[in-house]
């Protein structure tokens, strides 16, 4: 695979009700030997820092695509080694899987310095060469807190809704501890 992404900070306090937006995007393609990165998969993402200009929220949205046409599951695939870039089952990269798109919101907001609450809602549709597309819609609250000495404590509730899809319904329970030193 070979890529690249890029960003852009933007002061918009002069024309809208936040004070700065981050455009970016991040593109990825299937490395052919002798040439340049083609069937690309994209992801297109704008932060609204600081929203209300309160200083506290933020809002996050995302859309990632990696369905070529005409060449489904390019990403995540290897017609040498079959299990691709996984393990278990599960893709190591985004979070998707070949052959999909994913459409991400998330919303944060910080109650001090030390404990910010999350809502975010994600939903993935992925098979998307095929008439046969299953979705995901995850809606999730989490909150993180910071304590001294460089721990952090992450915390929530999520709910997985899945459609034409044999895998359940799922409500997970989520905590992560982290310590950076």
């Amino acid at each position: 695979m070979g890529g690249f992404d890029a960003s852009v900070l933007l002061p918009v306090d002069w024309l809208m009700p936040a004070k700065s937006v981050k455009l970016y995007t991040d593109w990825a393609g299937e490395d052919e030997a002798g040439g340049l990165p083609s069937k690309w998969g994209r992801l297109y993402g704008i932060k609204f820092f600081e929203i209300f200009k309160t200083g506290k929220t933020d809002l996050d949205i995302e859309y990632a695509n990696n369905d070529v046409s005409g060449s489904p599951d390019v990403f995540y695939t290897h017609g040498i080694y079959t299990a691709g870039y996984t393990y278990d089952g599960r893709v190591i990269g985004y979070f998707m899987g070949t052959d999909s798109e994913d459409l991400f919101f998330r919303l944060t907001h910080y109650l001090n310095k030390n404990i910010i609450l999350g809502l975010q809602y994600d939903a993935e549709k992925s098979n998307l060469s095929s008439s046969h597309q299953p979705t995901i819609d995850r809606i999730q609250s989490d909150i993180t807190l910071f304590a001294p000495k460089g721990w952090q404590l992450n915390a929530g509730y999520r709910y997985e809704l899945t459609r034409n899809s044999p895998l359940p319904n799922n409500h997970i329970v989520f905590m992560q501890l982290t310590c950076d030193f």
